[in-house]
């Protein structure tokens, strides 16, 4: 079942339905200026930095639009006029836009109905219509048949009730033809079972005037009225976008939230949660933007819903890094990154990474290492097929042999084994996971010993030239003068920043010999060629050696 349908059914334990719920989280005092929280409309303001919204440049033009310099209109118009080359584009943006209004009646003087073909009302287009054919003269014109006949004014019939719209009722249904053409095209999409009377066409997709006095509309302003939307849909679109907006990883777009607004209130929705992309998947097609757009308020909507009421309906297989205390990092995370686990098809070992991944704040490369070592272990459990309250020493000899196979990097082994022990740590020393882990045997570990990485080590030295890269001694001189402006995204890594190159000045080693000192001190020979590998005792006194330089700097 969709969530979605839950709608109809709540939780009878919750105090609160799913729409007060919603309400209780919107926020009221969200962009002050613009949005208006009794009446739920929101007027974007086009000279603020976060929207995507900009205004034609040309003048007395005023037309919003996402991005460029002039609006669609202007730039036909400018392409259909500068191919005459009369006006620079200069001078024809600095001249003022004019707009032609359209006719709205009848040509005929003093006739007081909506105009038709030619611009006369439908009545008086019929009885020159009827002229015209009789007439031998292929230049009897409108104007013609005005000075000849001398119609006379007919008194002005009600209007089309499709709000704006000044034409005449045409149509039984009280629309013009226009508009009743409209309706039946609606209604022709949907099925037999649906409401399709005028009044519920309208309701979907008529909007009130912005302004009145002035016939403002609201897409003029690309302003969003959420209130027209039903409930909770109203809600739920309300609280996605604003929770969007806090977030502060985007600029706000106007115009894609007035499209999504427009999709929904036309198909006449209720609700989106548990749809994809507000059902607007097929509207998206391939605009990058829109689709990630559309899949925030998506998961902002969903989230929302699932811890008002306590149901998950995802794959417990696949643990979202959003769900996840992570530590912090300056790089960006994609709302669908996760720790996908669905490769793994044993209990214990799901149980066990998810515990682990819940248990501390964790950083979103060791869930991914985590994710990938698993998988093989995985592999080679079921393969063994031992059971639980056998498994010992042999078989994480075969999971780390498989580590090896996978990997040839002795680095990356060493992250994947110690992936491995981390969780089986972690796991033994877990209360909830300690009714199945008191039945593994403790043999069933890592052993730092045996179970070591012997892959090949990647050589700085690749490169032919690499012995002789070095940065000049003016450019050391002076970052180790102004060591105090380096900084990092909090105290922390500012400091550890500070230290690491105070550590390779004084060490004269790069950053990636400095990291790798524990298992492969670097020298070189008389010819600038690395030399083989130091021993234990070097390798211990170079590490050492940098800890000292550490420890200093910290002090």
């Amino acid at each position: 079942m969709k969530l979605s349908q839950a709608l109809i059914t709540p939780t009878q334990d919750k105090a609160v339905t799913w729409t007060d719920h919603l309400r209780s989280l919107v926020l009221s005092n969200w962009r002050t200026g613009e949005f208006d929280a009794e009446s739920l409309i929101y007027t974007p303001d086009w000279r603020r930095s976060d929207v995507t919204l900009t205004v034609c440049s040309r003048i007395d033009c005023g037309v919003l639009f996402e991005n460029g310099l002039l609006c669609p209109s202007c730039i036909s118009h400018w392409r259909a006029l500068g191919k005459e080359g009369l006006v620079t584009r200069e001078e024809w943006i600095a001249t003022p836009r004019i707009r032609l209004s359209a006719a709205v009646g009848c040509s005929v003087a003093g006739c007081e109905r909506s105009h038709g073909s030619l611009g006369i009302c439908v009545t008086h287009y019929a009885r020159y219509s009827a002229l015209r054919t009789q007439s031998e003269d292929d230049s009897y014109d409108v104007d013609t048949w005005k000075a000849e006949q001398e119609p006379k004014s007919l008194p002005a019939r009600r209007r089309c009730s499709f709000v704006g719209c000044q034409a005449d009722r045409s149509n039984r249904d009280d629309l013009c033809g226009i508009h009743h053409r409209r309706f039946r095209a609606w209604a022709d999409r949907h099925d037999e079972n649906a409401v399709k009377t005028i009044e519920h066409w309208l309701n979907l997709v008529v909007e009130p005037f912005l302004d009145p006095v002035a016939r403002t509309t609201f897409a003029q302003s690309a302003a969003t009225p959420f209130g027209l939307l039903r409930e909770p849909l109203r809600w739920e679109l309300l609280y996605a976008i604003q929770q969007r907006d806090r977030r502060g990883k985007a600029r706000l777009t106007p115009i894609d939230l007035r499209v999504s607004y427009l999709s929904l209130r036309r198909n006449d929705r209720t609700s989106v949660v548990g749809d994809v992309m507000l059902g607007r998947e097929k509207e998206a097609k391939s605009d990058h933007n829109v689709i990630g757009f559309l899949k925030d308020l998506q998961w902002f909507i969903d989230d929302a819903y699932r811890n008002w009421t306590g149901v998950d309906e995802r794959d417990p297989k696949v643990i979202f890094y959003s769900d996840l205390e992570l530590r912090r990092t300056s790089q960006s995370i994609g709302r669908e990154a996760s720790l996908d686990l669905r490769k793994v098809q044993t209990a214990w070992i799901i149980d066990a990474v998810s515990a682990w991944a819940r248990g501390a704040a964790r950083g979103h490369g060791d869930l991914h290492g985590i994710q990938s070592a698993w998988v093989v272990a995985d592999g080679i459990l079921r393969q063994r097929n031992t059971p639980v309250h056998s498994l010992g020493r042999a078989d994480m000899t075969e999971v780390v042999k498989a580590i090896r196979a996978k990997w040839g990097d002795s680095q990356v082994q060493r992250r994947r084994i110690g992936d491995i022990a981390k969780v089986v740590r972690y796991a033994r020393g877990d209360e909830e996971q300690a009714l199945f882990w008191n039945d593994v045997p403790a043999q069933f570990d890592v052993d730092p010993t045996l179970h070591i990485a012997i892959g090949h080590q990647t050589s700085a030295a690749s490169n032919a030239d690499e012995p002789f890269r070095f940065v000049p001694q003016p450019i050391i001189d002076w970052v180790m003068d102004h060591l105090e402006i380096l900084d990092r995204i909090d105290p922390y890594r500012t400091a550890e920043a500070r230290a690491l190159i105070f550590v390779q000045e004084r060490c004269g080693r790069r950053t990636g010999e400095t990291v790798r000192l524990l298992d492969d001190c670097i020298s070189y020979d008389s010819q600038g060629l690395p030399t083989s590998n130091g021993s234990k005792e070097n390798r211990l006194g170079a590490k050492a050696s940098a800890c000292r330089y550490t420890r200093k700097l910290t002090m």
